[in-house]
């Protein structure tokens, strides 16, 4: 490391390294600002690496000093959240330059820089989490224009590729043990909910369908006031009350999740407040204290956490971002502030587009304004309404499952069976009087399919037949190609590669979008 580099550093005097024993902003900057690597061509690491230049090292000296140290709080910084930056980013701006002179966007975005250096390499030294992960203090001070270009084609990702939604349903759909904040992140996954929607959820919530038992809805009604754990009876659009069909593997989980539950306060490890039962309890809990509700910082923190983990490159998110700062993704006129929940989002209403929902069916469950004028919203609330919501949403491969039957056989009496190809659900039995009739109900696997239905019997003869078919018309929104097989068939295949090889990482981008 030459003498240049290593004299050529911020003035920590006056300013405390740690707080509690753990490090804040200017314990990590101080420590790590600079460092020998072995091995490694420049042999130089930390925050102020690529500084090479000796102009640039005395700039961002002087803008630690004199811009972004006063306002950085005496905290850890693992304690820091992106808000608590976002603040420090507008105290600059309010205060502006020299003369009170307005700083330009380059000048800005250099700042952000200064700030994310550090939570980056506290990140990579095992400190605590970047909380700037995907945000747009990630994107350089000058953007060339092909990164211009790549955001503009990341304005229109409508989706997680399949092999991302494989990955983030390996960290949040397989273990009911797991932190509240997952559990929030499933739901947002699932459901497409927002933040603020999925802390406001208790297991009361979960409605079994009357005549369908073994379905049930998610009823949401209520969310968390910004930032905080406390409850409120609205959202942030008027549409926000919906019942919501669960998809199976996300109700196993849940119903998995409330068992694990159950046994600890069995076992006295959780003491539940007085006249309280399991059903006041939050679904989205903050880490493990099942008591306590998880807040929509905590939540989206961890969200960009598990986007990180299954690798979603952090300039995408980062441009995203930038869109949702400069309030240019609205929904419904409203607009999202966290880019996770923008996608989760995104990714579930192309999903639904697929599944053969209705504009009015799509507008429902993702809590927005119904624009045909002969729907109406509390129709939506009829069971028999949202179980048909529920049969096309359970096309949606991963949340429910892959092993959608071929070939189905079911006795029905000793002389005579029935097997169906093509179906979803089948039922058989008899109905006797005097003489055997065999009753047969299926559901096709994909809406407006063809179904088979073949039935074997000995030792009689089939003196009447009749099939009846409560198939509707296609609905008439120009949506009239049916994609479903393929869309199955893209998922399956990008699976089984996954399977076969044993490593997420040997599917190529190629083969999973």
């Amino acid at each position: 490391m030459t003498d240049e580099i290593k004299k050529i550093r911020p003035d920590f005097t006056g300013y405390s390294e740690t707080t509690d024993e753990k490090l804040t902003f200017f314990g990590v900057l101080n420590r790590f600002y600079i460092y020998d690597i072995e091995g490694t061509k420049s042999r130089v690491g930390g925050i102020s690496r690529n500084w090479n230049a000796e102009s640039t090292r005395k700039a961002n000296k002087n803008n630690y000093e004199k811009v972004i140290f006063p306002r950085i709080p005496n905290i850890p910084l693992e304690e820091m959240t992106k808000d608590d930056f976002d603040e420090i980013i507008q105290s600059i701006i309010r205060a502006g330059g020299r003369g009170g002179r307005a700083y330009s966007a380059p000048r800005i975005q250099a700042f952000k820089r200064l700030l994310k250096g550090v939570t980056e390499e506290a990140a990579k030294q095992g400190i605590c989490e970047d909380v700037l992960f995907g945000s747009s203090y990630a994107i350089p001070e000058s953007e060339p224009h092909t990164k211009s270009l790549e955001k503009e084609l990341v304005r229109l990702r409508k989706s997680f590729t399949v092999k991302e939604e494989f990955l983030i349903s390996q960290h949040v759909l397989r273990d009911a043990a797991q932190s509240g904040q997952h559990m929030g992140f499933a739901l947002m996954f699932c459901l497409g909910l927002r933040n603020e929607e999925a802390c406001g959820l208790d297991f009361g919530d979960i409605k079994p369908m009357q005549y369908h038992p073994k379905c049930s809805c998610l009823w949401v009604y209520k969310s968390t006031k910004r930032g905080t754990n406390q409850l409120q009876a609205s959202g942030k659009t008027r549409n926000m009350a919906r019942l919501l069909p669960i998809p199976g593997v996300l109700l196993e989980l849940l119903e998995e999740r409330r068992r694990l539950i159950q046994e600890k306060v069995d076992a006295g490890q959780i003491i539940l407040p007085k006249n309280a039962t399991i059903d006041q309890l939050p679904i989205v809990c903050s880490d493990f204290d099942y008591l306590e509700r998880c807040n929509s910082k905590q939540l989206t923190a961890a969200g960009r956490q598990i986007l990180k983990a299954v690798k979603i490159a952090e300039n995408e998110l980062a441009y995203i971002d930038i869109e949702l700062e400069e309030n240019r993704l609205a929904e419904d006129g409203v607009y999202e502030k966290d880019p996770t929940v923008y996608l989760c989002r995104r990714n579930l209403g192309t999903h639904l587009y697929i599944m053969g929902l209705t504009e009015a069916e799509i507008q429902y469950v993702m809590g927005h304004d119904i624009e045909d004028p002969y729907e109406n919203r509390n129709d939506f609330t009829n069971e028999d309404k949202l179980y048909q919501i529920k049969r096309k949403m359970e096309l949606r491969p991963i949340v429910n499952t892959m092993e959608l039957p071929d070939v189905m056989e079911l006795k029905a009496g000793e002389t005579a069976s029935a097997s169906f190809q093509n179906c979803s659900y089948q039922k058989a039995h008899i109905v006797s009087n005097g003489s055997v009739h065999l009753k047969l109900q299926a559901v096709a696997q994909v809406p407006q399919n063809d179904i088979q239905i073949d039935v074997m019997y000995q030792n009689s003869t089939l003196e009447f037949g009749k099939l009846c078919s409560l198939a509707g018309p296609a609905t008439p929104d120009s949506r009239t190609v049916n994609i479903a097989r393929d869309y199955h068939r893209v998922y399956k295949s990008t699976l089984s590669k996954i399977k076969t090889s044993g490593r997420v990482g040997s599917v190529t981008d190629s083969e999973d979008d």
